[in-house]
């Protein structure tokens, strides 16, 4: 049987680092780095048998030299993608090049790694990044679904482990086509389950995103399949803001919208990620630090009466996924 952990590589917003803010250091060490997580699978001797990378922006090539894990069973064998955006591929090229690279000079075979993506944004990577698509084996999922609808399982084939992406508003990763005035969905969320665990990765959701809190009834399957979740973790990128002055729906969603989507899935555990609080006003998550964003969301999630735990991740946390045979 195969043991799954998450370890967190990052939990940033697209602006990791902003020039001339004059805020505090966002965490206590000196690096950053954007939302990813790796997906390990280990042996029951200690061997890992499966890494699978999920979203690979500025600072993730980093977090995964400095894994200890990654250091002594260095692979590679599979990439996620939310969507086409700059923090959420950037390294992506750097990432595969090094690994195709270090595996040549061990004399190991090469192969190209399967990369997983909504047809959006395969279609924007190959118009930013034509480099990428030909160094990974592109597996598209040729759809452009609207939102609230679940996905076919990504292949992986592996018995004990399913990964079932969820159609996600993020207007601006959203594609115009040549000949249309609708833009076409681009971006996705995943739904992990292994046995009796579930997690759910919902970043990069923009405030329209309101089915996860009142689903219509085509996009039932997906909310109940996200309902329960052990494990969730959203883009919590401001504290309150989440609409313009002209009243339309930020790109990205509050921690004011966060605890109404939880109250709605009652996850066991949500992980606050993509944070940064630069859009909000001063004094309520405007440059905030991580410990200040913990402390405050605790201190709100309970005065809200929300049942589960709320938490802000660090880069190398490990979050053991309960499993059992399917």
């Amino acid at each position: 049987m195969t043991n799954y952990e998450l370890v967190v590589n990052g939990l940033d917003n697209a602006w990791r680092k902003e020039y001339g803010c004059g805020c505090a250091p966002r965490v206590p060490t000196p690096r950053t780095a954007n939302t990813s997580v790796s997906l390990l699978g280990w042996s029951d001797e200690g061997q890992l048998e499966h890494h699978l990378l999920i979203d690979a922006g500025g600072g993730v090539g980093e977090s995964l030299l400095e894994n200890p894990a990654l250091q002594e069973f260095p692979r590679l064998d599979g990439v996620l993608l939310t969507h086409w955006h700059a923090d959420h591929v950037g390294e992506l090229f750097r990432i595969a090049v090094g690994f195709a690279r270090s595996r040549k000079r061990r004399d190991l075979p090469l192969r190209a790694v399967p990369l997983w993506l909504r047809e959006g944004s395969r279609r924007w990577l190959e118009r930013q990044q034509p480099g990428v698509l030909n160094l990974l084996e592109v597996r598209s999922s040729l759809e452009f679904e609207p939102v609230g609808k679940l996905l076919e399982p990504v292949a992986l084939e592996r018995e004990d482990l399913t990964i079932t992406p969820v159609t996600l508003n993020h207007s601006s990763a959203d594609l115009l086509p040549p000949h249309g005035t609708e833009p076409l969905p681009c971006c996705a969320g995943f739904i992990l389950e292994t046995g009796s665990h579930k997690t759910a990765l919902l970043w990069d959701v923009d405030a329209s995103n309101l089915w996860l809190e009142a689903p219509a009834l085509e996009q039932r399957e997906a909310f109940e399949r996200l309902r329960h979740c052990d494990v969730l973790f959203i883009d919590t990128n401001t504290w309150t803001y989440s609409r313009d002055p002209g009243g339309t729906p930020a790109s990205h969603i509050s921690f004011a919208l966060v605890q109404r989507f939880a109250r709605a899935l009652e996850p066991k555990i949500t992980y606050l990620t993509h944070l940064s609080g630069h859009e909000d006003a001063e004094g309520e998550g405007f440059g905030w630090t991580n410990e200040t964003w913990q402390l405050e969301a605790t201190q709100a999630w309970r005065a809200a009466g929300l049942t589960g735990e709320v938490r802000v991740p660090h880069i190398g946390e490990r979050i053991a996924l309960e499993l059992k045979p399917i």
